[in-house]
């Protein structure tokens, strides 16, 4: 029995206990946060982060259709229920930037943006007024949207009915084609074209946009 004893902590001894240190890292080990190579002894850097992206530039240089003016196209318009009419040419001039913006019902970026624009106008209400036309082909679509934004909301839009007459109006604004959604057109004070923003606006936008209006 003694003898057997013996032999059994010789045993241990040689195997090592389970609840020792644990083995030193061999050499090659890849750190935390590295990633793993296929051949050893070699740990490759971690992929550096590209960080935040720059704002983006708007209205840096005259669109294509600068100068362009919208003429005297009468157009359609839409309200939401109990709003009243608007007139049939959007207003430009009278010391004033006006804000195009095209939209449709089915644009779900557009009637994201709204909100935006309508607490921009709030802002700059002395320098600048925002037209909204829809270039939906269903009115039904334009007419729910608007029946469903509050009070103070967007609920009155010009509305490019007629194809002869929203082929007219873009191409006077020197858009040959419907162009794609959403798309923002700056008229200045003198009532010509000045800015083209395609794409959703954002928040961050607004230091830009005032400096722009804010040219006289």
């Amino acid at each position: 029995m003694k003898t057997a004893l013996v032999l059994f902590a010789a045993l241990v001894a040689a195997c090592g206990d389970s609840g020792g240190a644990p083995p030193k890292p061999r050499a090659d080990a890849v750190g935390a946060g590295s990633v793993a190579s296929t051949t050893p002894g070699i740990a490759l850097k971690p992929p550096t982060s590209a960080g935040p992206s720059a704002p983006r530039k708007i209205c840096q240089k005259p669109p294509k259709n600068a100068g362009k003016r919208p003429g005297d196209t009468k157009l359609d318009h839409i309200e939401a229920d109990g709003e009243a009419a608007l007139g049939e040419a959007i207003s430009t001039g009278g010391g004033k930037w006006t804000w195009v913006n095209l939209w449709a019902g089915w644009c779900a970026p557009c009637k994201e943006e709204m909100p935006l624009l309508k607490e921009w106008e709030t802002k700059l209400g002395a320098k600048l007024r925002v037209a909204y036309v829809s270039i939906d082909d269903d009115e039904r679509l334009s007419k729910r949207f608007l029946n469903e934004q509050p009070k103070g909301g967007v609920r009155q839009s010009y509305f490019l009915k007629n194809p002869d007459t929203r082929k007219t109006w873009l191409e006077a604004l020197g858009f040959s084609d419907v162009p794609k959604l959403p798309l923002h057109i700056l008229i200045d004070p003198s009532g010509v074209v000045s800015c083209v923003i395609e794409g959703a606006i954002e928040a961050n936008d607004f230091p830009q946009v005032e400096a722009v209006v804010s040219k006289g």
